[in-house]
C-alpha cells in the first residue's frame, strides 16, 4: 500500500518537522519539570512508582488539546488550498491520503508523549530517584493511545469539513463536550426519552451513555494502572460500565469506526 510512504513524507515535510519540535517541547518540558521538581518532595521509596502516573495525569489535559490543534486541519487545509487536489492527480487515492494523514498526525502525538516520558525520567535521575520502567511504560501507552484516539477525532472533523474555520470551531467544540459538558448528556437524553419531563431517575443506560465519553474511558484505564491492572478489570455486566475491558473497546471505537464514517463521507464528497 501506498499510504505508509504518504506517512513518512508527512512526518519529514517541514512544516511538520516544525509541529514535531514544538510538540516534542512542549512534552519535554512538562515532563522534565515534573521529574525534577517532585523528587523534592515525598517518600523517595515509592516516588518512582508514582510518578509516571503523576504525569499521565498531568497528560490528560495537555494530550488532547495538542492531538487535535495538530490534527484538526491535516485534510481539509490542503483541500482549501488546492494542494491535495494535486497531490491526488498522482498516483495516490483518498485512502492512501487519508490513511497516511491519520497514521503521521499519530506518530508526532505518540513521539511527544515518549519524549515526556524520557525527559520525566532524566529529570528524576538527576535528582537521584529511577522511575519504574513497567508503569512508565504502561502510562507512555495509555498516553500515547490517549492523543491516537484525539488524532482520529481531528482527522475525523477535518475529512467532513470543507474549511479550516468550521473544523477549528468543531475540534473546539469537540474538547468542551469531554471535558466539561458530557456528564450531562445522560441527563438530557433521558428528559427527552421521557417526553421533555425530567424523569425521577435516571434510566439503566444512562451509566453507558456516560462511558462512552473517550477521556473517562482513558481514566478508567488510568485507574486500572494505578490500581495494578489486573484488579481493575471487571465484566461488561452490572458495574462493568467501570470496566478497563469496556473502557478499551470505547476507545477502540472512537479510534476506528469514527474515522471510518469520516472516510466514507470524504470518499464521496466533490473536492
Amino acid at each position: 500500500m501506498r499510504w505508509p510512504r504518504i506517512a513518512r513524507k508527512d512526518v519529514r515535510d517541514a512544516a511538520r518537522t516544525r509541529t514535531l519540535l514544538v510538540t516534542v517541547g512542549i512534552f519535554v518540558l512538562l515532563g522534565g519539570a515534573q521529574g525534577y521538581l517532585s523528587t523534592t518532595t515525598g517518600d523517595v521509596a515509592t516516588l518512582g512508582e508514582r510518578l509516571p502516573v503523576v504525569l499521565l495525569g498531568a497528560m490528560t489535559l495537555l494530550v488532547p488539546i495538542v492531538a487535535l490543534g495538530i490534527s484538526y486541519e491535516g485534510i481539509v487545509g490542503p483541500r482549501t488550498d488546492g494542494s491535495l487536489q494535486f497531490l491526488l492527480g498522482l498516483p495516490y487515492s483518498r485512502g492512501d491520503y487519508f490513511l497516511g494523514t491519520y497514521v503521521g498526525r499519530a506518530a508526532l502525538i505518540s513521539a511527544g508523549v515518549l519524549a515526556g516520558f524520557t525527559a520525566l525520567t532524566l529529570g528524576a535521575a538527576v535528582r537521584g530517584t529511577f522511575v519504574a520502567p513497567g508503569k512508565t511504560v504502561l502510562a507512555v501507552l495509555l498516553a500515547a493511545l490517549l492523543g491516537t484516539v484525539f488524532v482520529a477525532i481531528g482527522i475525523s472533523i477535518s475529512a467532513a469539513v470543507r474549511s479550516t474555520g468550521a473544523a477549528g470551531g468543531l475540534a473546539f467544540g469537540v474538547f468542551l463536550v469531554f471535558f466539561f459538558f458530557w456528564s450531562s448528556l445522560p441527563g438530557l437524553l433521558a428528559y427527552v426519552a421521557n417526553g421533555f419531563a425530567t424523569p425521577e431517575t435516571l434510566p439503566g443506560w444512562a451509566p453507558y451513555v456516560r462511558a462512552l465519553n473517550p477521556v473517562s474511558a482513558f481514566q478508567v484505564l488510568v485507574d486500572a494502572l494505578v490500581a495494578g491492572s489486573a484488579g481493575g478489570i471487571g465484566s461488561l455486566a452490572g458495574d462493568g460500565v467501570d470496566s478497563a475491558v469496556l473502557a478499551a473497546a470505547v476507545l477502540l471505537g472512537w479510534l476506528t469506526l469514527v474515522p471510518l464514517a469520516a472516510y466514507r463521507r470524504f470518499g464521496d464528497c466533490d473536492l
